[in-house]
Protein backbone atom coordinates (compact mmCIF):
# COMPACT_ATOMS: atom_id res chain seq x y z
CA UNK A 1 0.00 0.00 0.00
CA UNK A 2 2.82 2.59 1.08
CA UNK A 3 4.59 1.97 -2.90
CA UNK A 4 1.45 1.99 -4.49
CA UNK A 5 0.73 5.85 -2.69
CA UNK A 6 4.43 6.58 -3.24
CA UNK A 7 3.92 5.36 -6.82
CA UNK A 8 0.79 7.50 -6.67
CA UNK A 9 2.54 10.92 -5.50
CA UNK A 10 5.76 10.64 -8.06
CA UNK A 11 3.34 10.65 -10.58
CA UNK A 12 1.63 13.35 -9.49
CA UNK A 13 4.64 15.42 -9.05
CA UNK A 14 5.69 14.17 -12.74
CA UNK A 15 2.57 15.42 -14.22
CA UNK A 16 2.49 18.71 -11.93
CA UNK A 17 6.38 19.30 -13.25
CA UNK A 18 5.67 18.67 -17.47
CA UNK A 19 2.72 20.79 -16.82
CA UNK A 20 5.05 23.29 -15.34
CA UNK A 21 7.74 22.72 -18.09
CA UNK A 22 6.55 22.81 -21.60
CA UNK A 23 9.03 20.73 -23.83
CA UNK A 24 10.21 22.49 -26.24
CA UNK A 25 9.16 21.49 -30.62
CA UNK A 26 10.90 22.60 -33.45
CA UNK A 27 10.24 21.65 -37.18
CA UNK A 28 12.17 18.62 -38.08
CA UNK A 29 14.74 19.47 -40.91
CA UNK A 30 17.11 16.44 -42.24
CA UNK A 31 20.53 16.72 -41.58
CA UNK A 32 22.58 17.61 -44.50
CA UNK A 33 21.73 14.66 -47.04
CA UNK A 34 20.75 11.76 -44.85
CA UNK A 35 20.15 8.77 -46.96
CA UNK A 36 18.13 6.80 -44.42
CA UNK A 37 15.22 8.21 -42.65
CA UNK A 38 15.25 9.20 -38.82
CA UNK A 39 12.37 7.20 -37.08
CA UNK A 40 10.75 8.25 -33.81
CA UNK A 41 12.10 5.86 -31.31
CA UNK A 42 8.23 6.17 -29.95
CA UNK A 43 5.76 5.13 -33.08
CA UNK A 44 8.67 3.67 -34.87
CA UNK A 45 7.18 6.56 -38.06
CA UNK A 46 9.39 8.64 -40.22
CA UNK A 47 10.22 12.36 -38.48
CA UNK A 48 9.51 13.87 -41.98
CA UNK A 49 10.28 17.55 -43.03
CA UNK A 50 8.77 20.29 -41.11
CA UNK A 51 6.93 17.51 -38.56
CA UNK A 52 6.73 19.28 -34.91
CA UNK A 53 9.42 17.30 -33.09
CA UNK A 54 10.04 17.32 -29.38
CA UNK A 55 13.55 16.34 -27.45
CA UNK A 56 14.50 15.46 -24.02
CA UNK A 57 16.87 18.38 -22.81
CA UNK A 58 19.42 16.05 -20.98
CA UNK A 59 19.67 14.02 -24.03
CA UNK A 60 19.07 15.73 -27.09
CA UNK A 61 17.26 12.32 -28.28
CA UNK A 62 14.23 13.44 -30.59
CA UNK A 63 10.64 12.27 -31.38
CA UNK A 64 7.72 13.28 -32.58
CA UNK A 65 6.08 15.95 -30.39
CA UNK A 66 2.75 14.05 -29.20
CA UNK A 67 4.67 11.11 -29.17
CA UNK A 68 7.28 12.48 -26.51
CA UNK A 69 4.01 14.40 -25.11
CA UNK A 70 2.12 11.22 -24.74
CA UNK A 71 5.47 9.23 -23.25
CA UNK A 72 5.97 12.25 -20.53
CA UNK A 73 2.54 11.84 -19.17
CA UNK A 74 3.40 8.17 -18.02
CA UNK A 75 6.37 7.88 -17.81
CA UNK A 76 9.86 10.30 -16.53
CA UNK A 77 12.50 9.37 -18.56
CA UNK A 78 13.58 9.20 -22.00
CA UNK A 79 12.20 6.28 -24.05
CA UNK A 80 15.84 5.68 -25.23
CA UNK A 81 18.25 6.21 -22.37
CA UNK A 82 16.44 6.69 -19.85
CA UNK A 83 17.60 10.58 -18.71
CA UNK A 84 15.02 12.70 -16.85
CA UNK A 85 12.58 14.43 -19.09
CA UNK A 86 12.15 17.24 -17.00
CA UNK A 87 15.51 17.82 -15.13
CA UNK A 88 15.05 18.25 -11.51
CA UNK A 89 11.66 17.26 -11.03
CA UNK A 90 12.32 15.25 -7.90
CA UNK A 91 13.59 18.29 -5.76
CA UNK A 92 17.08 17.49 -7.57
CA UNK A 93 19.13 20.39 -9.56
CA UNK A 94 19.40 19.34 -13.30
CA UNK A 95 23.31 19.74 -12.59
CA UNK A 96 22.79 16.65 -10.28
CA UNK A 97 20.51 14.88 -12.29
CA UNK A 98 23.47 15.02 -15.24
CA UNK A 99 26.16 13.24 -12.80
Amino acid sequence: MLAALASLENSKARQAALQRSVLPYFPYAAKGSESEETLCPICVEPLRQGQHCSEVPACRHAFHRGCLDAWARTKGTCPMCRAKIVPGSNGVTAAEDMV
